[in-house]
């Protein structure tokens, strides 16, 4: 069966992370993603690195399966071309600077005035209105300004999230709130105007800390690698030097974990430890108490004994244990993508269905790699395609335009 999204044309106005991911997800679903890059460098996130293939290991992961049109949207005719490939989409997608895409002609109104039917889905760092939103937006600042820093790392050591949390956010809401809008109008309700910011999307993810401190009035304070609302839960030194992850969300598994695995009901009848709120309260000397029991054994026997007994457990991996990972062996979890210059792996989308295989194309596109096959599509003559390289509006590989 087809994928949902056969036949929908995605024109992605995008860079960076958010925007990419975004379009990367309705691509994922069977779109067609065309994606607009500025003539030579492309899109910078291609330059972050180049040890994917000779692109960033972010380009490799969002860009895949994607084609790009190289378009100079400074001048008047790239804009055109742009405006001619918005009237042929069904969803546009954009993350540009606060304000762009309308001084280019290609905001949400502009395009909709002439085709109301259209789905455009913007990404922005704080909103389109109120203080902020003339301000940069990257990753760090959005975890900065919206409280993930705060409780993250240890008490005095603050440390950001390890990954683009802000950009993931808000690329994955705007692509659920554009699948929202193509059901919408299949059902004959017409397109739709979509807006999500990095900022709001984060502090939707902070919602359990933040509403922590608007009930209580306490701001919840950082706690390394262990958790703001339950114990234990985080990583424990064994008798080898090895760290197992161990976690009780609830009373009833504190009291499985000390009867069924570690063979110690002194614990499980400790009224420090009963409840949930006892142990967070009594934290030092829960962890002090499970570290020496572990001490008895190593990291991989206690493993075992965890696992057998149904309880919840893992081990604290690197990232290159994590490639090697048995789950990425077993269910076959990285895949090849393809540039010009050779071969990278990225890991696969997640969404496993029964209605279709999903997931984009291998090939990661150099800039410009798809400027003259739709220029062809649009109708633009030999001659056009000639005069708008040689002026600089598009550009494409050098065998396409030589054509």
């Amino acid at each position: 069966m087809a994928p949902p999204l056969r036949g929908v044309l995605v024109l992605a106005l995008e860079q960076a992370v958010s925007g990419p991911l975004a379009s990367r997800l309705l691509l994922d679903q069977g779109a067609t993603v065309v994606k607009v890059e500025r003539p030579g460098a492309g899109d910078f996130a291609r330059h972050y690195e180049h040890h994917s293939a000779g692109v960033s290991s972010y380009f490799a992961w969002l860009n895949h399966g994607k084609q790009s049109v190289a378009l100079d949207l400074k001048t008047p005719h790239g804009r055109d071309i742009a405006h001619a490939l918005a009237e042929r989409a069904d969803v546009v997608v954009q993350n540009y600077a606060p304000g762009a895409a309308g001084r280019l002609g290609l905001g949400p109104r502009q395009l909709r005035r002439r085709r109301p039917e259209l789905v455009y889905g913007s990404i922005s760092g704080y909103g389109e209105r109120g203080s902020y939103t003339e301000r940069k937006a990257y990753d760090l600042l959005v975890q900065a300004e919206a409280g993930v820093i705060a409780v993250t790392g240890e008490p005095g050591r603050l440390a950001k999230a390890g990954v683009s949390l802000c950009d993931i956010a808000s690329g994955t809401a705007l692509a659920a709130g554009i699948l929202g809008a193509l059901v919408a109008r299949g059902a004959g309700r017409g397109g739709a105007t979509l807006s999500v910011s990095m900022f709001e999307a984060t502090l939707d993810w902070t919602a359990p800390t933040l509403g922590l401190y608007l009930s209580t009035g306490v701001e919840p304070a950082p706690v390394g690698l262990h958790h703001l609302h339950a114990a234990p839960y985080g990583p424990f030194a064994c008798g080898d030097g090895g760290l197992l992850v161990l976690c009780a969300q609830h009373d009833r598994e504190w009291r499985d974990l000390c009867l069924r695995a570690f063979d110690r009901p002194d614990l499980a009848a400790d009224d420090r430890f009963v409840t949930t709120e006892g142990r967070m309260r009594h934290r030092a000397e829960l962890h002090a108490a499970i570290e020496a029991v572990l001490a008895t054994d190593g990291a991989e026997s206690w493993e075992r004994r965890v696992v057998a007994a149904g309880l919840a457990c893992a081990r604290l991996r690197s990232v290159a244990e994590v490639a090697d990972h048995p789950v990425v062996h077993e269910r076959n979890l990285l895949q090849e993508v393809h540039t010009e210059q050779g071969t990278a792996r990225t890991p696969v989308q997640p969404i496993r269905s029964s209605a279709a295989t999903l997931g984009g194309g291998p090939r990661v596109p150099s800039v410009g790699e798809h400027t003259d096959r739709w220029l062809r599509r649009l109708g633009y003559t030999a001659g056009e395609r000639r005069d708008l390289y040689r002026t600089g509006a598009a550009a494409a590989p050098v065998t396409a335009a030589r054509r």
